[in-house]
């Protein structure tokens, strides 16, 4: 699972190379966009799209969001919200993201309540 929670639209870090030229995404994986929605994107689906940045594989966001936008049935859209961009918290995004998509609730009812569950 990887996410991109600061809302911006530019990239995703995938693996740490740690000088590992030979470094590539080998994982199908989950990813969480704020104000996006949660998708599906493995490297078969998306050959050829990574890149080696600064000791990383990054996933650009272009091919990810286009491939999603083309192939609905592997994207969920909903409102993953932003991290919060107040410095006092303290909790890590992802958890805060979790929390907040667990506690909705839609006429009075949990829309998710088997997750909520754990809150």
């Amino acid at each position: 699972m990887k996410s991109g929670f600061t809302g911006r639209g530019d990239r995703i870090r995938l693996t740490s190379a740690l000088g590992d030229s030979a470094a590539r995404w080998t994982a199908p994986t989950v990813f969480i966009i704020a104000e996006r929605g949660i998708g599906y994107a493995d490297p078969g689906l998306l050959p050829n799209a990574t890149r080696a940045a600064r000791g990383a594989v990054i996933l650009p966001r272009a091919p990810l969001d286009d491939f999603h936008d083309g192939n609905p049935d592997y994207f969920l859209a909903c409102a993953a919200p932003r991290k919060s961009m107040d410095p006092t918290q303290t909790k890590v995004a992802s958890e805060s993201v979790a929390n907040e998509i667990m506690a909705r609730t839609a006429g009075g009812q949990a829309i998710y309540p088997l997750l909520r569950n754990h809150l």
